[in-house]
C-alpha cells in the first residue's frame, strides 16, 4: 500500500526523480539535444506550477543541457 507523502510514493517528487533516471528518461533526453541543436536556442524556457509534471519536464530539460 502507498501512502500519499511516504518516501516513494507516487505523490513524492523524490519518487519521479527516481523513475526519471530509468532507461526511458535517456531517450527523452537525447530527443530534447536534438532539439536544442537543431534551433538557434542555447536553452529551454519552461512554465514551472510546482507540480510534479513540471518539475519533471524541468528536470529532463536541465539534464539535456
Amino acid at each position: 500500500m502507498i501512502l500519499k507523502g511516504s518516501l516513494f510514493s507516487p505523490f513524492s517528487i523524490r519518487y519521479w526523480v527516481r523513475m526519471i533516471r530509468s532507461r526511458d528518461s535517456d531517450s527523452i533526453i537525447i530527443l530534447l539535444q536534438d532539439v536544442l541543436r537543431s534551433s538557434s536556442s542555447s536553452g529551454f524556457v519552461i512554465g514551472l506550477s510546482g507540480g510534479i509534471d513540471s518539475s519533471v519536464a524541468a528536470t529532463l530539460c536541465v539534464r539535456a543541457v
